[in-house]
């Protein structure tokens, strides 16, 4: 029910409202109109759909997207009737592998996945992320980048048949490009932990911390590296007029 009785969709702003919220909120929308690859991570209750909901507002208008869910909760097409948005749930035998499969025959410029939650998905997710449109986003309640790497590496290796861990974790770090990681206090104040880039290395990849959430205050811990801020520019026009534009200096 809890999921149920809010078919609404704030503003960014209106969700992140601890100190220097609008750095915070100004990096969010350099990522999402420069067209890179978010997972939204968290427990239960942190705010992860919430948080999707409202990033949406950040999409480019002349893209089109696609929703796969279990259930329907984002409603989407509720919430923003003036784009081109289709929503498929999971129903009888179709599962949220064969949608994500299907999205990738249709005029698809965003695939958002409601949650990751079955090694399947996750391979299939993994897949469209690397071949279809413009790029991805998705909810996991992995609590470590690490941890969230390794269970999308477990699914190749399941589901996709590969034999090589390295092989499969560079697919999943060709997938995934920043990570937004979701937190609520004892008193139930949801906020960004943290926002994690996953950058591809020769011998593997590395992870560098962009945005942390510091004594009640967030803050800009580094720069964006140099594949991710590439996209990032060519995307998005207006990054250099952002709050959070140092994030991409040099």
């Amino acid at each position: 029910m809890r999921k149920f009785n809010t078919i609404s969709a704030r503003e960014v702003g209106e969700l992140l409202t601890d100190q220097n919220a609008a750095f915070a909120v100004s990096l969010l929308r350099i990522l999402v109109k420069g067209c890179v690859n978010l997972v939204i991570t968290g427990e239960q209750a942190s705010g992860k759909t919430t948080l999707l909901k409202a990033l949406v507002r950040f999409i480019d208008g002349r893209y089109s997207i696609r929703l796969a869910e279990g259930t329907l909760e984002m409603h989407l097409g509720e919430l923003y009737p003036e784009r081109n948005i289709l929503t498929m749930q999971e129903y009888g035998g179709l599962q949220l592998k064969e949608i994500l499969s299907l999205f990738k025959k249709t005029d698809t410029d965003v695939t958002i996945c409601g949650e990751i939650n079955e090694p399947q998905t996750a391979e299939a997710f993994i897949q469209i992320a690397q071949s279809g449109g413009r790029f991805t986003m998705c909810t996991s309640h992995h609590n470590t980048t690490e941890r969230l790497i390794s269970y999308m590496r477990n699914a190749l290796l399941k589901e996709a048949g590969f034999a090589d861990e390295k092989v499969a974790t560079a697919q999943v770090v060709e997938a995934l490009h920043f990570d937004i990681h979701m937190e609520t206090d004892r008193y139930g104040h949801r906020y960004i932990e943290r926002i994690t880039e996953i950058e591809r290395e020769k011998e593997g990849y590395q992870l560098r911390e962009i945005l942390t959430f510091e004594r009640g205050t967030y803050r800009q811990a580094g720069q964006i590296g140099k594949e991710h801020g590439q996209r990032i520019r060519r995307f998005y026009e207006g990054w250099d007029q952002e709050e959070a534009a140092d994030v991409l200096a040099g």
